[in-house]
C-alpha cells in the first residue's frame, strides 16, 4: 500500500468536494467526500500497521 499515493490523493478529493459544494452538485461532493474519508482512514491504518509490523518481525526472529 503506497501511503504517499493516498496522501497525494487527499487534497484532490478535498478540492473536488469544495467544487461540488460551491456548484451545488451533491453528486460530485458526496462520493468525493466518501473517498477522502476512506483514503484518510486507509492511510492511518497503513501507517499504524507499518509502525507495528517491524517490531513483531524482530521479536519473531529473536525467539
Amino acid at each position: 500500500m503506497s501511503i504517499g499515493y493516498l496522501v497525494l490523493l487527499l487534497p484532490g478529493f478535498c478540492l473536488w468536494v469544495s467544487y461540488g459544494i460551491a456548484s451545488g452538485d451533491t453528486a460530485l461532493a458526496i462520493p468525493n467526500s466518501a473517498a477522502a474519508v476512506i483514503a484518510a482512514l486507509t492511510s492511518a491504518v497503513a501507517i499504524r500497521l507499518r509502525k507495528v509490523a517491524p517490531d513483531e518481525d524482530t521479536r519473531n526472529l529473536l525467539n
